[in-house]
């Protein structure tokens, strides 16, 4: 009994010393860069994004090539060196110019040691630069940890490889930033794009929303866009005053930051994967928070519908008139011309040959008429026989 009350004490002090221990804290984040709005902050950086190459380039690029490549990177995963724990993605797109810039914080746990870390982004990305910070357990904060440098791939590779020149400890904390980037609305409704929609009054209007899924979210910033891959996502919309920022999660603030800017900051969303997330850009209040991505268009042309439908006429007569005419003429004229033209062309060819083969084959030969004389005698007989037998029977 003894020793049974000891082990039952020493389990009681275990938990209520683990009761008692603090939770651990989640990591600090890191302090931006820069408070400027990205716009200003790609102006005084003198960042600019490429031109626009001609159509011609752009489709002989499109060729087998590409197809090639697209095949060969969805037969491949990323590596799981590291895993991302949180994101914070700060967008602002121009719905005139049809450019958005942008950046992203990765916090990063390391599972693996490595000097190397290979995520998803587009190359129609530019980037400025990319950073990498070390968390510090004494100084609770994110320090910067060497040098960090981008590895060229192909034209279209859809994967950023970031060359480190320290190695990454395995299990410690880091932070990958790529503190600005830009690149231009796409048109083909993937991604980060550009749309239009028409209201009763026949005027335009531009929104841009986003369409990550199945794996669309590396057209839009760099994350691990991967199904499996999971983590929260912290998002801040940067846009024009007159326009109205949505996403999939509830808003938190809105500010403005600058005489013609606004910044929308939106409540950080549950461990997620990253073709999940999603907003939109417009000049519309009637869009819900969930009704983001592809069903934003709908809802605007719903939108659009009623208030054309709420403009029209409601008094319309719902009965038509019944007094219609009934003596409607039917002289109908008769005169129709009868002098059809009798002078056809009599002199057909005549001189058809008659002398066509006889010895046709057949497949039976003809009959006789003994034959079928003999058959019907053959017949009567056997009626006035028949007859006899009865008047025989009957007696």
């Amino acid at each position: 009994m003894a020793r049974h009350g000891c082990s039952l004490f020493v389990v009681l002090v275990a938990l209520a010393a683990a009761s008692a221990a603090p939770a651990p804290q989640p990591l600090p984040l890191h302090p931006a860069s820069s408070e400027l709005p990205l716009a200003e902050l790609a102006a005084q950086r003198g960042f600019a994004l490429p031109p626009r190459k001609p159509l011609a380039e752009v489709a002989v690029e499109g060729t087998g090539a590409k197809l090639a490549d697209y095949k060969a990177f969805h037969e491949t995963k990323l590596p799981t060196t590291v895993v991302p724990t949180r994101y914070t993605v700060v967008m602002a797109p121009n719905l005139t110019s049809g450019e958005f810039f942008g950046s992203t914080d990765i916090y990063l746990d390391v599972l693996e040691a490595t000097s190397r870390i290979v995520l998803h982004g587009s190359p129609d990305i530019t980037f400025s630069q990319v950073q990498i910070f070390k968390y510090s357990a004494e100084q609770n904060r994110f320090e910067e940890n060497g040098e960090a440098k981008f590895v060229p791939l192909g034209r279209f590779d859809d994967r950023l490889v970031v060359d480190l020149e320290r190695e990454l400890v395995a299990g410690q904390h880091y932070l990958l930033r790529f503190p600005l980037f830009g690149s231009r609305l796409r048109s083909d409704l993937k991604g980060f794009y550009l749309s239009s929609y028409t209201d009763h009054d026949r005027r335009t209007h531009f929104l841009a929303a986003t369409q990550f899924e199945p794996r669309a979210a590396r057209y839009a910033f760099p994350c691990f866009d991967e199904p499996a891959v999971e983590a929260p996502f912290k998002v801040v919309v940067e846009h024009d005053r007159a326009l109205t920022a949505k996403s999939n999660v509830p808003q938190i603030s809105r500010n403005n930051i600058s005489l013609t800017a606004a910044r929308t900051e939106f409540d950080e969303t549950d461990p997620m994967a990253a073709s999940l997330l999603a907003w939109v850009v417009s000049d519309s209040t009637n869009i819900t928070p969930y009704s983001v991505g592809p069903k934003a268009l709908s809802k605007l042309d719903q939108f659009a519908d009623q208030s054309s439908s709420t403009n029209r006429p409601t008094n319309r007569p719902t009965s038509g008139p019944t007094n219609k005419p009934t003596n409607r003429p039917t002289n109908k004229p008769t005169n129709r011309p009868t002098n059809k033209p009798t002078n056809r062309p009599t002199n057909r060819p005549t001189n058809r040959p008659t002398n066509r083969p006889t010895n046709r084959p057949t497949a039976y030969p003809p009959r006789s008429s003994t034959m079928r004389s003999g058959a019907g005698q053959t017949t009567c007989m056997g009626t006035i026989v028949l007859a006899s037998l009865l008047i025989l029977m009957f007696q």
